[in-house]
């Protein structure tokens, strides 16, 4: 496990689209929360508490949309045995989701059940956020793709490992959507066939906002 180091800054990122920041420098505290967390849990309780030294505050976790750990390194529960979900840079996303490398990676999806893999998602937030995000796994069965998915996005909070350390915390309620690259047969016998129009304001809105 990473130390955490004597300094942990938690960004509460609210629907009204305002930042509330806090901090922690004890090396004792920081150890606990890190501790204490229940990562996958986090939206799941009806309230987010956070303790000052002379009041709390306390956000329903209705209003929260995400809340980011800024650390050195990251907590040994950022990664679990089934997959890894790290932050990339827009420019990786756009270079890694390329329709021609989307063959490959679905040929690779199809004949080699096991093995290392990564895919790609976006995702959109109320706020107008979009965090892209590489996920790391093996190469699931047909019979196991439902569960690895569900366990990235049948849940109240995904667990995003921030660039330059920490964690990215998403209230899935305010998901308004996101991409998997590449797609998967299975998942495709259940979608709508489209093709995509490229949208020229919807690009220039997103252009420079990723988080």
């Amino acid at each position: 496990m990473a130390v955490a180091g004597n300094e942990l800054r938690i960004h509460v990122y609210l629907v009204d689209g305002t930042i509330r920041k806090f901090v922690q420098r004890d090396p004792g505290q920081i150890q606990k929360i890190l501790n204490d967390v229940l990562p996958r849990k986090l939206f799941g309780e009806k309230f987010l508490r956070l303790a000052e030294p002379s009041f709390m505050t306390i956000f329903p976790s209705r209003s929260v949309v995400r809340v980011d750990f800024i650390m050195r390194g990251y907590p040994e529960w950022a990664q679990t045995e089934i997959l890894e979900v790290m932050q990339i840079t827009p420019e990786t996303f756009r270079i890694k989701s390329n329709p021609e490398r989307g063959v490959t990676q679905k040929a690779a999806m199809l004949s080699q059940i096991g093995q290392p893999f990564s895919g790609y998602c976006e995702f959109d937030l109320a706020t107008g956020q979009r965090i892209p995000v590489e996920i790391r796994t093996i190469v699931p069965a047909r019979s196991e793709l439902g569960v690895m998915l569900s366990y990235l996005l049948d849940t109240s909070t995904v667990v995003i490992k921030r660039i330059g350390g920490g964690i990215i915390f998403v209230n899935m309620a305010h998901a308004i959507r996101f991409r998997l690259h590449p797609q998967h047969p299975t998942l495709v016998r259940t979608a709508i066939p489209v093709n995509r129009v490229t949208d020229k304001e919807d690009f220039e809105k997103y252009e420079g906002r990723y988080s």
